[in-house]
């Protein structure tokens, strides 16, 4: 209390002094930037980040200072029955009650052929695999440590940070769109990909994507027009929308569009609702020459063949490729292995057992690219019933947010980011990235808030600059 009061006087008198968690949620956030674009365990990268998690926590909880319990609530109480999914999973049982589990009498064989007939097994079939995704989930809990240690009079900074975000991994993107490749010692990208500072493709167009729902918001989060930053949200929808276009994700081009129309409809009555003078007709204008200038550049892109996204929907059917042509065989483990499930991560072991033999090749599937199904796979019935439990959540506040009589600005957008991840995790697994996972949890708390974004302008004050 006494550290939030503190604060609200630095405010005052037009000195801004950070509070510790908002400290260690940039640094934390930099360094996922960086070293978390990738979901395999055996990256470099993933030390970086947990490490960093494990600190974060640390100092966290040898300082505790909850100032917004609330926010995180809902958000906590879901992360929790997901750590306790992999825990069980991972506790050893006996040899009749394991054999007995749907799915696992099959390997009796082989235990009596390797004289593993009395020995206790944890009900996973790949442990190694649920420990790395027991490990990952320190990634949410560091972020939702840190937004309920977060002085409340800092939250409006936290559309800033999340824009600044995907703006620094697009800057990455537009170089290797240039042909400025490098090889990232810390994630497992392709350098010949335009993937910024992620591992996959798909999962830097969804974060570009997010970064095109965040941008309207956040240039109408201000109680006066501020005729730059209109400048500067234009330029930057632009620029994810250019760099999604190189990428050559399918989903991108979805996603990217779609984002930017959700954005301008959150952000439509707070620019309804702002002085039009001369002023911002000018500005007005010329944002639109600047639009129209941007489009045709994209438009000769794709004439061009620079548009990767474009040209590689020309590529075949998306039922020639090898995600669609697995759902048979992934149905049928789902079923095999209900409701127990085969061990969170252990999909890549579980399906090489059952894959048919032609759709044998050199390209293997180490997600099943559904995280809806892949989860029903890993964790059975009790995952199902987890994110049947999360889209419930969803689904009522996010109604209440959209439909309800006050309009809150920032809970439709955190409800909308959660949106474009559920829809690209119906193609992929973006949200088993450290990246994606915080940014989800952020959405996630945004959404529980039900407030409009304050009046003020998201830096403590005009005259200060960061």
């Amino acid at each position: 209390m006494a550290a939030a009061l503190r604060h609200d006087s630095d405010r005052r008198r037009g000195r801004f002094r950070p509070s510790l968690a908002l400290i260690l949620l940039w640094s934390f956030l930099a360094l996922l930037i960086f070293s978390g674009g990738a979901s395999r365990a055996d990256v470099l990268g993933q030390a970086v980040v947990r490490a960093s998690a494990w600190t974060v926590v640390t100092v966290l909880i040898l300082r505790p200072a909850l100032r917004n319990v609330a926010d995180v609530r809902p958000v906590a109480l879901l992360l929790i029955a997901t750590i306790a999914i992999p825990l069980l999973q991972l506790i050893p049982l006996p040899p009749s009650l394991w054999l007995s589990l749907p799915g696992h009498a099959e390997f009796a064989v082989g235990n009596q052929l390797t004289g593993n007939v009395g020995t206790w097994r944890p009900l996973s079939l790949a442990p190694e695999a649920t420990i790395n995704a027991l490990s990952s989930l320190i990634v949410p809990l560091a972020m939702v440590t840190l937004i309920a240690n977060i002085v409340p009079a800092e939250r409006r900074l936290l559309p800033t940070t999340l824009l600044a975000a995907v703006a620094s991994t697009a800057v990455v993107g537009l170089m290797q769109a240039s042909g400025i490749g490098f090889e990232h010692p810390l994630i497992n990208a392709d350098a010949s990909e335009i993937s910024g500072l992620f591992a996959n493709r798909n999962h830097f167009a969804l974060f570009l994507a997010i970064g095109c729902l965040v941008t309207p918001v956040w240039a109408t989060s201000v109680a006066r027009p501020q005729y730059m930053r209109m400048f500067v949200a234009v330029g930057s929808a632009l620029l994810f929308i250019l760099v999604i276009l190189a990428t050559g994700s399918r989903a991108g081009i979805l996603l990217g569009p779609l984002g930017l129309l959700i954005g301008i409809v959150i952000a439509w009555p707070a620019l309804r609702n702002q002085t039009i003078d001369s002023k911002a007709r000018a500005a007005a204008g010329m944002a639109v020459i600047v639009f129209v200038g941007a489009f045709a550049i994209i438009i000769a892109s794709i004439v061009l063949g620079r548009a990767e996204s474009i040209k590689r929907i020309y590529d075949g059917p998306l039922t020639q490729d090898l995600r669609f042509s697995a759902l048979p065989v992934l149905i049928k483990e789902i079923a095999r292995y209900f409701p127990t499930g085969s061990g969170l991560g252990a999909f890549d072991p579980v399906y090489r057992i059952h894959e048919p033999f032609e759709q044998l090749s050199l390209v293997y599937l180490n997600h099943a690219h559904n995280d809806f199904l892949e989860i029903a796979l890993d964790a059975g019935g009790a995952g199902a019933l987890l994110v049947f439990c999360a889209l419930i959540w969803w689904g009522k506040k996010s109604f209440s947010v959209w439909f309800g009589n006050a309009r809150h600005s920032i809970s439709r957008m955190g409800s909308s980011v959660i949106l474009l991840v559920m829809i690209a995790s119906l193609f992929d697994y973006p949200a088993r990235t450290p990246l994606i996972m915080a940014t989800l949890v952020l959405a996630a708390c945004w959404l529980n808030r039900n407030q409009q974004i304050e009046a003020g302008a998201p830096l403590p004050t005009r005259d200060l600059r960061l």
